[in-house]
């Protein structure tokens, strides 16, 4: 067994109870909204809000809509590094939504600095946001994306890697 840090076995867990909450059919994996609950319908979210919702151990906060990134990364920043969140939510959401993902970067950056350097001119983001999703497909099953992405998590010791 490999010697992990308490901030990778944390992420490993994290994502194992995204898992968990995928086969019980609490969370839906969805692209939009990091979450998206309601009293009538499964807990919608995206790849980084099935992380928030694992982190919070199941207490499934109100919606969090694409322009508050401030409270998603404030939730997961003892975890995760702005980084493979922002690898994270390119694998997740690919090229379909790349505005979106160009604006929850934008709001989700601690500067100028670390928006520029996961955009478009990294070789690592382009390659993540095709990790999943061809361009120009559709996607008929984020929750097979958001399963790949957390096993890729806890078979790579917490991190993220992003394939060839």
């Amino acid at each position: 067994m490999k010697n992990l840090s308490a901030e990778a076995i944390k992420r490993c867990k994290i994502a194992k109870d995204v898992l968990l909450l995928l086969e019980g059919h609490k969370i839906k994996a969805q692209s939009g909204y990091y979450i998206r609950s309601g009293p009538q319908i499964i807990c919608q979210v995206c790849g980084i809000g099935a992380l928030v919702v694992a982190a919070l151990h199941e207490q499934f906060p109100p919606d969090i809509a694409g322009n508050e990134a401030s409270r998603v990364l404030k939730i997961l920043e003892p975890y995760f590094d702005f980084r493979q969140l922002a690898l994270i939510e390119a694998a997740f959401e690919g090229n379909e939504y790349g505005e979106n993902i160009r604006a929850t970067l934008f709001s989700m950056s601690a500067s100028a600095e670390d928006y520029d350097r996961y955009y478009d001119d990294n070789d690592e983001f382009i390659r993540a946001r095709r990790m999943f999703i061809e361009p120009g497909s559709v996607v008929d099953d984020y929750n097979k994306i958001l399963t790949e992405i957390m096993e890729n998590i806890i078979h790579h010791d917490g991190e993220f890697v992003v394939g060839d």
